[in-house]
């Protein structure tokens, strides 16, 4: 994340004095507040129906995943609008979508043959309380949180007053005491190698990737460079997209398990801990 300048508003004659230095000072130390993971609503919602909870951890990585390859959307139908909730996946990942059906027990899966997709669905009202008790308030990308709100708004007109949701307004950023960058890497993430022959020798280059479109989501990215204190975000060949790159051996394993740059704090995916579910 970009550094804030602090712009001062104490007049020149009061600059001496000590204790509007000491309110600057701690204007200066004051940090962007963070918020976490909340779950104890949609924990409540699966006690009263007698399910089993998913998991903290499950949840966070659905919702990194959501946010990369899901979709809140509303559809009409003879003027009656639907809501609709789709996380999609290539066919050589549907075991991923199918866990989805399992472990949150709502939504279905359908498979699209010819476009060697498949998608998974959460259409019924009394289901789409489950992800709106998921995500309200969990969402990082400033985007996917302006298309969840007017989703969620849509929802609002279809039920009693007295059950409607309010929108919940957080400051939830990537970190790597959960799963939600996990889940972003399987939806969104890429790994490239490429290897060159020169005479005797093999040159072989590794990449981590992660593109987002929208200047709005870019600071998320910057937020990931920040976590990982490696890597690069730049103007993506796409118009208004933009991308983290993470190049070459030495800063590539300093996001690995097992790896350090010598510094004891030196940050890393867990791999151990938080595992990527898809096959890439």
């Amino acid at each position: 994340m970009k550094k804030q300048e602090i712009i001062s508003l104490v007049p020149l004659e009061l600059e001496e004095n000590k204790e509007v230095k000491e309110i600057e000072k701690s204007l200066i130390n004051l940090k962007i507040k963070r918020d976490e993971f909340n779950f104890e609503e949609i924990k409540l919602l699966y006690e009263k129906e007698g399910k089993k909870y998913p998991g903290d951890e499950y949840l966070s990585w659905f919702i990194g995943m959501a946010e990369g390859d899901g979709c809140w959307y509303v559809t009409k139908n003879n003027g009656t609008k639907r809501l609709n909730f789709t996380v999609t996946q290539h066919s050589n990942d549907l075991q991923i979508l199918e866990k989805m059906v399992k472990i949150l027990q709502i939504g279905t899966v359908n498979i699209e043959n010819k476009r060697k997709i498949g998608n998974y669905k959460v259409l019924r009202n009394k289901e789409i309380k489950y992800i709106i008790a998921i995500c309200n308030g969990n969402l990082v990308l400033p985007k996917r949180k302006e298309q969840f709100k007017k989703f969620l708004e849509v929802y609002n007109t279809k039920v009693k007053p007295e059950e409607q949701i309010k929108y919940k307004e957080t400051n939830i950023l990537p970190n790597l005491i959960n799963s939600w960058l996990l889940g972003f890497t399987d939806s969104e993430g890429c790994y490239t190698i490429s290897i060159t022959r020169k005479k005797n020798t093999i040159d072989a280059k590794i990449k981590f990737i992660l593109t987002q479109k929208g200047e709005e989501n870019k600071i998320i990215l910057e937020e990931i460079q920040e976590l990982f204190k490696v890597g690069k975000v730049r103007s993506h060949s796409t118009k208004n997209c933009y991308t983290y790159t993470c190049s070459g051996f030495k800063n590539c394993k300093l996001i690995l398990p097992g790896h350090s740059s010598g510094v004891s704090s030196s940050p890393r995916i867990d791999f151990s801990k938080y595992q990527l579910k898809t096959k890439k």
